[in-house]
């Protein structure tokens, strides 16, 4: 549900900009810019703020890769069923739909990445832990033992966790009187 829901925003978001109706904030600034400049400014801003996140979600969780291959893999099937006559293209408005479609899709997927690769897995996060996950009071525990051990338990950047030095994560090396931090 959380997936459909993060799709939905995203298609959302893009439609609100860009769509072959009236009804988008593009045409509604065009209309209305020059009376109402300074709510079509917050309006145009709250926009560019939540494309913003969106996209930079999207491109920290799947990359510009799969970003491209994800189009690439939508455009072939539009065309295949184009080039079998159950799909046509000579209508402006519905080519305008179909990229909002695979555009909110790229994005839901995006900010949804997280939840479809973990849940199925049965992994989870750090701040998926709270008194209802099956280690919660092993970490706790952990944390009130002055942080000693978490990192067995695959938590161990928990704040109040004191990570072990590793060959792989040597111990840094702090001059006298400087903050740890």
């Amino acid at each position: 549900m959380a997936v459909l829901l993060r799709w939905l925003g995203a298609f959302l978001l893009l439609s609100a900009s860009f769509n072959p109706t009236p009804w988008t904030d593009v045409k509604w600034s065009i209309a209305n810019g020059n009376d109402q400049l300074p709510l079509t400014l917050l309006l145009r801003l709250i926009l560019h703020v939540l494309y913003l996140s969106h996209v930079l979600a999207t491109l920290r969780c799947i990359g510009t890769f799969s970003v491209l291959l994800f189009t690439a893999t939508v455009g072939s099937g539009l065309w295949v069923l184009d080039t079998w006559g159950l799909l046509s293209f000579q209508n402006p408005n519905h080519n305008t739909w179909f990229s909002l479609l695979n555009l909110s899709f790229i994005l839901g997927t995006g900010l949804s990445w997280d939840s479809l690769c973990q849940e199925p897995s049965g992994l989870t996060t750090v701040d998926k832990v709270d008194d209802q996950h099956p280690l919660a009071p092993s970490v706790l525990a952990q944390i009130s033992n002055g942080g000693r051990g978490c990192e067995t338990l695959g938590f161990a950047w928990v704040r109040g966790c004191t990570p072990r030095a590793s060959a792989r994560h040597p111990p840094r090396r702090v001059k006298p009187g400087a903050s740890r931090l």
